[in-house]
């Protein structure tokens, strides 16, 4: 009766937001010796509610270090007024050792090693009374690290005592025969079996910090067994709920495999339905009308038909189509140094509104990213700003200078993604050769700015006719063409990975053909502009179409697009390039190299390509997806089972123009502004999170 009234107290103050005045003039003292989160919050957040002062007490910096013990600790506690103390520490039954000690404090127990958490319990119980009316006659199978969880443990005692039937299911190794013993409740280690006409499932995380071994193989292995997937929800009863105690993103115990309400009613974050959108994964051969689930951050099912647990969010997506979020490995972001163009901030934004979920910044900054400081400070940065993935790309060499290598170990270690000098080339083959040799030691690319600059000299533009006919100095297709072989000789000699930005000319592509074919470890990345535009588009010296390497002719052109079908080329980045509008206002001379490109890529290829009949919808997207993240050695672009949810949800085929409220970019260098696309990117999704687009 007395676990019935506290339910009932807790829906009663529940029911509304006022501040209360019960425990005015107290103070409770958090008392942590273990981290939390949630727990320590809401003791704060309750006992504020109700009036009470409140002590957070920082144990790793209190006299507990110093070897005071822990009822003198206790009793200093009491000396300063506290009338409550919760408590968590990581020895089981503390509690009952200290609390007949103490002479005026209450001691609340926020959790105590492997054996109890009531107060989670108690939470339990009031959610399960608000979606179930009563617990009494209910099924609840408990599923997990049993053996380990002081959650099970209350829950068992909690749930048994209101009436319900507690049903415990894990491997052997998480559910041994002498805890089936110590509770009396029913057991199994098969899952099937044990959530059959269940009305809740209660999912367990393993709990790695309390285990003084590995119990259980991979991850993998634990989610093709235990995982709930939407597939698995029918066996339980109609209207069944699902929990889970708390929000673990990094560990992800159960492969990110099932769906979890949050106690309290309250949707956990990160877990939601796709449902209804026609969804295209290359990567996993789907093509057809789908719900994707998502929990704790990580794809858990992809099925024609699932049922949805109560409270769990649903994002329509019916008559869209959704696939993998895109991959862009060679952007410009300019932060440091170049801020009046662009900042990681609006760069991100950018690639949200282009569908990106990870980008690749080059070290072309002010100063150049040569150093693990500023990979780090980018890293940072960009986590401060936005949900979309950063990953710096450290320079080659000190400087850009071309002369010493930087510390690639270093930069590695310190977040970057791959090695460049992008915006300038390594002139010097030893040099270059060096690099190659290093990087392939620590396994990292070197994404490769092909470009001969004493064949450039001044050019401005393809030397082709419209650079004859505008009177203005070109750049011979040479000046690509034999770094590019150079380079690409270099790869298969030192065995270092090399991976060509900005392909432009037929003959660069002759050249990834011929060492690819002589099994060089090389890939290469084109530029939608250089799909879609040539020489021809400068026009009368519009600086929009000035870009390097520089927009050639059409037999370039068709040679891109026929080497990216068949594979020479494997995939797509932007080389998102942003300036601001007065040095693009210059004349064409002077003005600088480059446009912005992540916002419409996507939608310009779509509807170039695809709404043509040219290719394929699985084509393009892989070439956005898993290619470019191939071509970095990562696994992203899928939404595999356990894969990062991250997606795009996209309308496509009504006609819009697409305006420059479109841009994400600080900059609106665009030569598409004013054209009419026939898709636009409607969602972003990162890790189970809408990101505004």
């Amino acid at each position: 009766r007395d676990l019935e009234r506290l339910v009932e107290t807790a829906l009663e103050l529940k029911a509304t937001d006022e501040p209360r005045g019960d425990l005015s003039g107290l103070t409770l003292a958090n008392l942590f010796f273990e981290a939390s989160t949630r727990t320590r919050a809401s003791f704060e957040q309750a006992a504020r509610r109700l009036g009470a002062d409140v002590l957070n007490l920082d144990m790793g910096a209190s006299s507990v270090v110093k070897g005071e013990s822990l009822v003198d600790t206790l009793h200093t506690i009491e000396s300063v007024g506290a009338r409550f103390v919760a408590m968590r520490h990581a020895a089981s039954g503390v509690h009952e050792y200290v609390a007949p000690r103490l002479t005026s404090a209450s001691l609340l127990n926020a959790g105590d090693g492997r054996h109890q958490h009531p107060t989670q319990a108690l939470l339990d119980c009031v959610t399960l009374h608000e979606k179930l009316g009563s617990i009494e006659g209910k099924t609840i199978a408990i599923v997990g690290d049993i053996l380990h969880s002081r959650v099970a443990r209350s829950n068992i005692a909690a749930f048994t005592k209101l009436g319900a039937r507690v049903r415990l299911v894990g491997p052997r190794t998480m559910l041994p025969q002498t805890i089936v013993d110590a509770f009396g409740v029913d057991a199994t280690h098969d899952l099937a079996e044990g959530i059959a006409n269940a009305d809740v499932v209660y999912l367990l995380r393993i709990q790695l910090e309390r285990q003084a071994r590995a119990i259980y193989g991979s991850g993998g292995e634990y989610h093709r067994h235990y995982g709930l997937s939407t597939k698995r929800l029918d066996v339980l009863n109609p209207g069944a709920i699902v929990m889970h105690p708390g929000d673990q993103r990094r560990l992800r115990p159960h492969g990110g495999d099932a769906l979890a309400l949050r106690e309290g009613g309250v949707v956990r974050d990160g877990t939601i339905v796709i449902r209804g959108g026609h969804v295209v994964d290359p990567s996993i051969g789907v093509d057809g009308v789908r719900d994707i689930t998502i929990f704790e951050g990580k794809v858990s099912d992809i099925d024609s038909t699932s049922s949805v647990p109560h409270g769990v969010e649903v994002i329509d997506a019916s008559g869209n189509h959704v696939f993998p979020a895109f991959v862009e490995i060679h952007a410009h972001l300019r932060e440091p140094g170049g801020e009046a163009s662009e900042t990681i901030a609006t760069g991100l934004r950018a690639a949200a509104k282009g569908g990106y979920a990870h980008v690749f910044s080059m070290p072309n900054t002010t100063p150049v990213t040569d150093s693990a400081v500023l990979v780090r400070y980018q890293v940072d940065r960009a986590r401060e700003a936005s949900p979309v993935s950063l990953h710096p790309v450290g320079s080659v060499t000190t400087g850009m200078n071309g002369e010493r290598l930087t510390d690639f170990a270093a930069l590695r270690e310190a977040g970057a993604g791959a090695l460049s000098d992008d915006g300038l080339p390594v002139a010097n083959a030893g040099v270059m050769r060096s690099a190659l040799s290093c990087a392939a030691d620590l396994g990292m690319v070197i994404l490769d700015h092909c470009e001969d600059m004493s064949l450039t000299g001044d050019g401005v533009m393809h030397d082709g006719p419209t650079a004859a006919r505008l009177g203005l100095p070109g750049i011979p297709r040479s000046s690509e063409a034999t770094i590019v072989a150079r380079d690409a000789a270099l790869a298969l000699e030192t065995g270092g990975r090399l991976h060509v930005c900005h392909v432009s000319t037929v003959d660069s592509v002759e050249a990834i053909r011929f060492f690819k074919s002589r099994g060089a470890p090389i890939t290469a990345e084109v530029s939608p502009h250089h799909l879609l535009f040539t020489e021809e588009r400068v026009g009368r010296f519009d600086t929009h179409a000035k870009m390097k390497p520089p927009l050639c002719e059409e037999r370039d052109r068709r040679a891109l697009i026929e080497a990216l079908e068949d594979g020479t080329i494997d995939c797509i980045a932007t080389d998102h390039a942003p300036h601001s509008p007065a040095s693009k206002a210059q004349p064409f001379a002077q003005a600088p190299f480059g446009i912005v490109g992540m916002e419409t890529a996507f939608v310009s290829l779509y509807s170039a390509f695809v709404a043509s009949g040219a290719w394929t919808l699985p084509f393009l997207i892989e070439k956005m997806t898993t290619a470019p993240a191939k071509c970095v050695s990562r696994n992203w672009g899928t939404l595999a089972d356990g894969a990062s949810g991250d997606l795009v949800i996209a309308s496509l085929g009504d006609s819009r123009t697409f305006s420059d409220a479109d841009l994400g970019s600080k900059s609106v260098n665009c030569p598409w502004l004013g054209e009419t696309f026939c898709a636009k990117i409607e969602r972003l999704v990162i890790a189970g999170r809408t990101v505004t687009v």
